[in-house]
């Protein structure tokens, strides 16, 4: 009678550890989960940026080149044509400086 309650317990004890280390496992597959999404939308608005200034940078080497002294003419004028007004959010530190 005494085996066989030594069995029982230790039959429950090792469901619990299993059931423990299983939850602990799920939990840690969230967080990494949440983790990749994060920094795959962090690299996603840093794509977009990308691909938005390099197509305004295709719009202006197909435009007809603008004769020296017109506005837009200077590299100033042109990076300013390059970006827009919209705010962006600011991902990383060296941004902030």
């Amino acid at each position: 009678v005494q085996r066989t309650e030594v069995v029982r317990v230790a039959q429950q004890a090792a469901r619990q550890t299993m059931e423990d280390a299983e939850s602990e496992a799920r939990r840690l597959q969230h967080e990494a989960e949440d983790f990749c999404d994060h920094r795959l939308a962090q690299f996603e608005v840093v794509l977009t940026r990308t691909l938005q200034t390099v197509s305004a940078g295709r719009r202006r080497l197909s435009a007809p080149p603008l004769p020296p002294g017109e506005p837009g003419s200077d590299l100033a004028t042109t990076a300013e044509a390059v970006t827009d007004d919209r705010p962006r959010p600011a991902f990383f530190d060296q941004d902030q400086r």
